[in-house]
C-alpha cells in the first residue's frame, strides 16, 4: 500500500510538473520571439537604405529575405549551443539531488534523441515565426523611399475599397471561424476521452489550452478599444 501511495503521489507530482514546464515553455517562447521580432524590426529601419542600394544593384528578394532569416538565426543557434552544453552538468546535479541517494541508480545525463530533436525544431521555429513581420516590413518598402535620405518615416493614409463579396474581405472571418471550429471539435472530443481514461495530463492541458485561448480574446478585445 505504501508503494501504491508513493507511486500515485509521483504521478501527480509529474503531472503537476509538466503542465509548469509546459507554461514556462510556453511564455519563454513568446518573449523570445517578441524579443527577436523587435531587434530585426529595428534593423529593418535602421538600414534601410543599405537594402535600398543592394536591391538596386541586383539583389532580388529571396535575398533580402535570406538575409533577414540568417540574421535571425544568429540570435538562436549559439543559444541552442549554449542550452545543450549546459543542460548535461544541470541534469547531472539534479539527478545526483533526486535519484543517486534514494534510489541508487545510474542515470546518464545527457538529453535523449527526442528532447534533441524537439529542442532544435523549437529553437529554429522561433526565429522564422519572429522574422515574418520585418520581413514584410521590408519588402514594403519602395526604393526609392529607400534610398532617399531625407525621407519621412510619416506615411499617407491610404484607404482601399474592396468589394463585399471578395474572398479577399472574407478570408480572416473564414480562418477566424475555422480555428474557432476545430478548438469546439477538439474540447469536446479530447475533454470527455480525457475523463474517460483519467488522463489527467491531456485534461490539465486542456484547460490550459482554454485558459490561454481567453487571454488572446481579451487581448484582441482590448486591442480594438
Amino acid at each position: 500500500m505504501g508503494l501504491l501511495m508513493t507511486m500515485q503521489l509521483s504521478e501527480a507530482a509529474s503531472l503537476l510538473l509538466g503542465l509548469l514546464f509546459g507554461v514556462i515553455i510556453i511564455l519563454f517562447v513568446v518573449i523570445s520571439v517578441l524579443l527577436i521580432y523587435s531587434l530585426l524590426l529595428i534593423s529593418v529601419e535602421s538600414k534601410t537604405f543599405e537594402t535600398g542600394v543592394l536591391r538596386m544593384v541586383g539583389m532580388s528578394k529571396a535575398n533580402c529575405i535570406s538575409m533577414i532569416l540568417i540574421q535571425s538565426m544568429t540570435f538562436v543557434i549559439p543559444s541552442i549551443v549554449f542550452g545543450y552544453v549546459v543542460s548535461i552538468p544541470v541534469l547531472m546535479q539534479i539527478y545526483a539531488f533526486l535519484l543517486t541517494g534514494s534510489v541508487d541508480i545510474n542515470i546518464t545525463p545527457v538529453p535523449s534523441a527526442g528532447a534533441t530533436v524537439s529542442a532544435v525544431a523549437l529553437g529554429l521555429t522561433i526565429p522564422v515565426v519572429s522574422s515574418i513581420i520585418p520581413i514584410m516590413t521590408a519588402m514594403n518598402k519602395n526604393l526609392g523611399d529607400s534610398l532617399s535620405a531625407t525621407r519621412s518615416l510619416t506615411k499617407g493614409v491610404k484607404v482601399a475599397i474592396e468589394e463585399q463579396n471578395s474572398f479577399a474581405s472574407k478570408a480572416p472571418y473564414l480562418l477566424f471561424g475555422s480555428l474557432a471550429a476545430l478548438s469546439g471539435i477538439a474540447i469536446y472530443y479530447l475533454l470527455p476521452y480525457a475523463i474517460v481514461n483519467l488522463n489527467l495530463g491531456l485534461l490539465l492541458n486542456i484547460f490550459f489550452m482554454i485558459l490561454l485561448g481567453m487571454i488572446l480574446g481579451l487581448t484582441l478585445i482590448a486591442s480594438n478599444f
